[in-house]
């Protein structure tokens, strides 16, 4: 797989959830590579949720990828004028196909590995107000809000079911 941007067409390399598991049309999660941060995004309707964080050459690892020792990466990075992208194989020489790199990106914003289901990174898990494992804060209100003085508070609360007497 290759993720990234080519600079001769303006063609952008990604990968994103479908809407539902059974349901292909494109999904709100993408998968791309930030060739100025070199690393990479999960972005949920154009919010950045989650980050790999540093990719480290000598390692071959990214710091906020989920390490497993049965689906282990070799990542490539180029940059040149042409493009900047991200590609990846198997470490592992996988005989019988179990752990091949199948990137895919879950509905929810989860990433794994088809075969196995190994996870890569859980944007899922990153509501906004955490920052593990490669999670991104995000703002709130937004800045579109602002110009109205309005406070907001978060609060958290359960409905009350309510008994109807009326029947139709």
């Amino acid at each position: 797989m290759k993720l990234g941007v080519n600079h001769s067409n303006g063609l952008i390399w990604s990968l994103t959830s479908w809407t539902t598991n059974y349901y292909p049309p494109l999904g709100i999660f993408t998968l791309d590579w930030d060739p100025n941060g070199r690393q990479l995004e999960i972005r949920g309707r154009w919010v950045v949720y989650w980050r790999s964080g540093n990719f480290t050459a000598s390692g071959n690892k990214f710091e906020f990828i989920l390490p497993d020792e049965r689906l282990l990466f070799n990542f490539s990075i180029v940059s040149n004028k042409n493009e900047d992208c991200l590609t990846y194989t198997s470490e592992k020489d996988d005989q019988n196909g179990e752990y091949l790199p199948e990137w895919v990106m879950s509905f929810y914003g989860r990433l794994y590995n088809y075969n196995g289901g190994v996870d890569i990174a859980r944007a899922d898990n990153c509501g906004g107000y955490n920052t593990d494992g490669g999670c991104q804060r995000s703002s709130w209100p937004p800045d579109c809000l602002a110009d109205f003085d309005d406070q907001y508070e978060l609060k958290k609360g359960y409905f009350k079911p309510i008994t109807s007497i009326f029947t139709s």
